[in-house]
């Protein structure tokens, strides 16, 4: 089986490693494998991508149509677009698009770019995480850590294909981590919970790893859009450091804890950092370099943070 998901992150490792070598063949493995899902997976009735193929690349709209019908792609219903899967592709074609002129693609970073800050995110500065084929929306709940990763990778693919003063760009951002502050923030031991309603408080409260380093990037990158407008987001930016300074990072083997309660707690089964199938490290490992890039940019620039 198939699935955009993982094609998308085969694209953004690719574009990155031909980046870093300069190598021609990883270039042409990361358009080959834009070139097959855009073939396979566009929607060209209504934008944005299906999600699900056969190896043929054939792709499975419905349970019925699948060999593996009891397989939940991504925790979505076979024929349906998600946020996470749209998002990320966004992510990836991003990536790729700063290493080639590759017209499709282009064009279809820009559509993305438009169905993302358009159907996905919402006022006040949430998402919609479930759609059918043409984007009408299957109700859920909201998840603060992809509002705060989105508030980034919407500046980054702004920036790519040319209208980073985007004003609705601008305003949207902002407001997926205003909003998720507001609604998911813990006030108390600090930290983003996991997942709540658009009105009311987290009713998942435990304390993801990606989350916390998402959270701590999109703060950082608020603060230096906003720093003379208010402190607020520096304030948070070090409270959410200093939880996973203290909480998260594993400081005797290594790593960051998966998860850990609202104070802070190990959750059980997780004091060894252990092996998971969703834990890769580029959450961490991007939130920190562009954190230390940020700062070390600021510094240069004679700008210090107190």
């Amino acid at each position: 089986m198939q699935h955009a998901y993982p094609l998308s992150f085969a694209i953004y490792a690719l574009a990155d490693a031909y980046r870093a070598t300069q190598d021609d063949q990883i270039l042409q493995m990361a358009i080959e494998t834009f070139e097959w899902l855009d073939e396979k997976g566009h929607d060209k009735n209504y934008g944005g991508y299906f999600e699900a193929f056969e190896r043929d690349g054939t792709k499975i709209l419905e349970p019925k149509d699948s060999k593996h019908p009891f397989c939940k792609i991504v925790d979505s219903l076979y024929g349906s677009k998600t946020m996470n899967t749209q998002i990320h592709l966004l992510e990836s074609f991003t990536a790729l698009a700063t290493v080639t002129k590759h017209k499709i693609l282009h064009n279809r970073l820009r559509e993305l770019h438009s169905i993302v800050l358009n159907k996905i995110c919402v006022s006040p500065g949430a998402m919609n995480l479930y759609f059918n084929a043409d984007w009408s929306v299957m109700p859920d709940h909201n998840s603060f850590g992809h509002n705060v990763e989105t508030a980034f990778l919407l500046t980054e693919s702004a920036k790519a294909i040319g209208i980073s003063g985007d004003p609705k760009t601008i305003k949207m951002s902002r407001d997926l981590v205003d909003h998720s502050i507001l609604v998911g923030w813990d006030v108390k031991n600090h930290g983003l919970m996991d997942s709540g309603g658009v009105t009311h408080a987290s009713f998942e409260r435990d304390k993801i790893w990606w989350v916390q380093a998402e959270n701590l990037n999109a703060l950082l990158l608020m603060h230096s859009k906003y720093n003379e407008e208010t402190g607020k987001y520096w304030k948070l930016f070090v409270e959410q450091w200093n939880f996973i300074d203290n909480y998260l990072l594993d400081h005797e083997n290594g790593g960051w804890h998966l998860s850990v309660a609202e104070n802070g707690a190990l959750n059980s089964m997780q004091d060894k950092c252990p092996p998971h199938g969703w834990k890769a490290c580029y959450h961490n490992g991007r939130a920190l370099i562009h954190c230390i890039q940020t700062l070390h940019s600021r510094r240069t620039l004679g700008l210090y943070e107190n």
